[in-house]
């Protein structure tokens, strides 16, 4: 379970150049603030109909597995209720 340690200098970001460059919290909070804008606009958005469509899956599949889950627990205890009631 050993993993070897990276060398944060052998990134080609030069993060960690540019951190020491940046001198202070507020200095290194600022350029990770830049850095963090920057990657958000690298991001592929999705459109606001295909959002929309997703968030529907995962509502339907959460409405499902609710239903399934529900159903198993009220199946099981009936049989438990009937089996250890005295």
């Amino acid at each position: 379970m050993d993993h070897p340690k990276r060398d944060l200098k052998d990134t080609d970001t030069g993060l960690t150049e540019r951190l020491d460059a940046a001198k202070g919290s507020l200095a290194a909070a600022q350029l990770f603030a830049r850095d963090t804008v920057a990657e958000l606009k690298k991001v592929q958005w999705p459109s606001r109909r295909q959002a929309g469509i997703e968030t529907a899956v995962v509502l339907i599949t959460v409405a499902i597995v609710t239903a399934t889950v529900t159903t198993f627990d009220w199946i099981l205890t009936y049989v438990t209720n009937l089996l250890f009631s005295t």
